[in-house]
């Protein structure tokens, strides 16, 4: 469905055809992408609504799920506002591996692990493009693989069975 929350109706039925189409051609694998910002709606606070019904959409059809959950996207940080500065940077000097950031991302996971169990969730991207955004920043990728190896090591002691990942241009 893109980046549109919404579509006119004639791109919706399109869509829907497409989406037929790709189901008779073989589809066998849906994909779901949602931001951090998504889920952890305030600091310490979920709404799991959106992830649920996004999930379902896939699960109720028997295909395996690929969730992007994104926190670094290629355009855009999609931490929580109080992880923020004003200028849209990580508050405080703080980079991608900060305990705060790595333990506020694992809290969140705990509560979305489940939901991604109970729908067919193989794996989640928790970074889609990171290096093109921070491309100036030579530290940057370096920290947030070390984001993604910490939030990996929590992740696999609560779901050994969901692959933890990021997606990178490089």
């Amino acid at each position: 469905e893109g980046f549109n929350p919404d579509n006119p109706p004639v791109v919706q039925q399109a869509l829907e055809d497409a989406f037929e189409d790709l189901l008779d051609a073989g589809l066998n694998t849906g994909r779901v992408q949602m931001d951090w910002i998504d889920v952890e709606i305030a600091p310490n606070q979920y709404d799991l609504t959106e992830l649920e019904e996004r999930l379902s959409d896939y699960s109720d059809l028997g295909l395996p799920i690929f969730l992007l959950l994104a926190s670094a996207d290629s355009d855009s940080l999609n931490y929580p506002s109080d992880l923020l500065d004003s200028e849209g940077n990580l508050a405080n000097g703080m980079r991608p591996d900060d305990p705060l950031i790595v333990s506020r991302y694992n809290a969140m996971m705990d509560r979305v692990l489940p939901v991604a169990r109970a729908h067919g969730v193989f794996a989640i991207s928790i970074g889609n493009e990171p290096d093109t955004f921070h491309e100036f920043d030579q530290n940057f990728v370096a920290d947030f693989i070390e984001f993604t190896r910490l939030v990996n090591q929590h992740c696999q002691t609560v779901e050994p069975d969901i692959a933890i990942t990021y997606t990178s241009t490089t």
